[in-house]
């Protein structure tokens, strides 16, 4: 069986940086590793921390897996919060597509 071409999971899942390392909740982690075996590549795209990750955070395992930061996590337990976040998505899409022509093929990223 021929794996399909390209997954992009769209995530509310808070990544983190351990070390050279992007990490995020274990059984989020464990379950996109699985999907990365059926497609060729997987596009995780999700909010990012620089705050240090829980204790259940690990790395993908899978070298097909490649993260792109949407945006910083907002809190949205107000009508404001939730109308910022809101505004802020259309600038998520158009990062998004600029990290694409920025990050290198095996996963670092370029200048």
């Amino acid at each position: 069986m021929q794996p399909a071409e390209h997954l992009v999971i769209f995530s509310h899942v808070t990544h983190h940086c351990l070390g050279d390392h992007i990490v995020a909740h274990g059984g989020f982690v464990r379950e996109v590793d699985l999907w990365a075996r059926i497609f060729r590549r997987v596009t995780v795209a999700a909010t990012f921390s620089g705050e240090p990750p829980r204790n259940d955070a690990i790395p993908y395992a899978q070298p097909n897996v490649e993260f792109r930061a949407l945006h910083r996590p907002y809190p949205v337990d107000t009508p404001l919060r939730k109308a910022t976040y809101l505004a802020d998505t259309p600038l998520c899409r158009a990062r998004l597509a600029l990290a694409g022509a920025q990050q290198r093929g095996d996963g670092s990223w370029a200048g």
